[in-house]
């Protein structure tokens, strides 16, 4: 197992290290559902410590907690994996850094990375993506191979406290499962992490 760097080293790496300086690093590519006002500001991949460092942008006047897809292709384009980490609460108008291990066994700066922002809550309203996980990880692909994507909204109202991520690791087995395949999940992994949680699945190599 890699042995992570220290919170605030990986930090100050996300945001401010060229590329090339000091470890391996891959550049995400960066998809946004049209009317998304939370989004993700350059995303990068390092390999000492398997990890993405990016930034979370809310847009919105109200407190928001966002709900981010990582995708990984492999050299093919295959898929290798992908994660959904729910973290804590990001203040409106504000910029905030986060910093997400790669459960995915195999990922290196061999491979291609997507990410986007598939949930939002806030105090008043609720932002999901319309498609299903399938369906989004097939425009993640398309992405990679600058054939555009299509991801859309579906906005509700809601009121109350913003709850804390659920982490239903039952659910999160299936989910792992869909978005592999039949028969083509290597592993899957279900992270509680007050208040947030995170799902990662590990596909094997067709």
């Amino acid at each position: 197992m890699k042995r992570l760097r220290p919170l605030a080293t990986l930090l100050l790496l996300g945001l401010s290290a060229p590329a090339g300086a000091g470890v391996p690093d891959r550049e995400a590519t960066i998809i946004v559902a049209s009317g998304m006002s939370v989004g993700v500001e350059r995303a990068t991949f390092f390999d000492d410590g398997g990890l993405i460092a990016l930034g979370v942008r809310n847009s919105t006047y109200e407190v928001a907690r966002p709900r981010i897809r990582v995708v990984v292709f492999d050299e093919r384009g295959g898929l290798r994996g992908t994660v959904a980490y729910c973290a804590g609460l990001v203040q409106p108008g504000t910029r905030q850094p986060l910093v997400i291990p790669l459960e995915i066994k195999g990922a290196s700066t061999r491979d291609r990375f997507v990410v986007f922002v598939e949930e939002v809550l806030t105090p008043r309203r609720a932002y999901t993506l319309r498609e299903p996980l399938e369906a989004a990880l097939r425009e993640a692909r398309k992405s990679i191979d600058a054939r555009g994507w299509d991801l859309t909204l579906r906005e509700a109202p809601r009121s109350g406290d913003i709850p804390d991520c659920p982490c239903d690791c039952a659910a999160a087995e299936q989910l792992a499962v869909g978005a592999c395949g039949a028969g083509a999940l290597q592993a899957y992994t279900c992270t509680p992490m007050a208040p947030g949680c995170s799902e990662g699945a590990s596909c094997k190599e067709r």
